[in-house]
């Protein structure tokens, strides 16, 4: 089965992830989420039916997205629960944070500065809501995070004490 998707507005595509709901396994429950550079759009996987749910970056707020990414948030009161967000750099150094589900769950702040032309084009974004750029001047990179509660850090040696002391200390033995 092969279907196109055809976008009439015709902006170069960024970014496209497909999304599952929240708490569902199923092959119905997914959406296929293309970000272009004026917008994002969403349509249910795998019929391709729009959804209704569509953001219009480019003739809202007048910005272009450079990156866009699906990034997983956790809550900070209760860490098992979680839910994908939609991370969108703009061309004037922002980040912005939309629910696909959601239209109503939105933030957004600034990151770098709008002449820092390095920054926004070298900006990454990984899935648990870091962000990696280069600062101004191009030879240091940046990092920073949208939440501080979504990133697996593995912390191997939590509750230990480090360095262990040693258990032979008679210098005799050394030959």
């Amino acid at each position: 089965m092969l279907k196109t998707i055809a976008l009439r507005h015709s902006a170069p595509i960024i970014h496209i992830d497909v999304n599952m709901e929240p708490g569902t396994r199923q092959a119905s429950s997914a959406r296929l989420i293309i970000f272009t550079e004026e917008q994002m759009r969403s349509f249910y996987f795998p019929s391709l039916k729009p959804s209704r749910y569509k953001l219009k970056l480019t003739s809202t707020e007048g910005v272009r997205i450079c990156k866009a990414s699906i990034i997983t948030l956790h809550n900070c009161n209760d860490l098992l629960n979680c839910e994908n967000f939609a991370a969108i750099v703009n061309n004037h150094g922002e980040v912005a944070v939309h629910s696909p589900l959601n239209p109503k769950k939105s933030g957004k702040f600034a990151v770098v500065k709008t002449t820092d032309i390095a920054g926004i084009s070298s900006m990454q974004i990984t899935p648990y809501g870091e962000l990696l750029f280069l600062k101004q001047g191009g030879s240091e990179l940046q990092r920073a995070t949208i939440s501080e509660h979504s990133l697996p850090w593995v912390m191997p040696c939590h509750g230990q004490k480090w360095p262990e002391t040693s258990t032979h200390t008679n210098a005799a033995q050394i030959v």
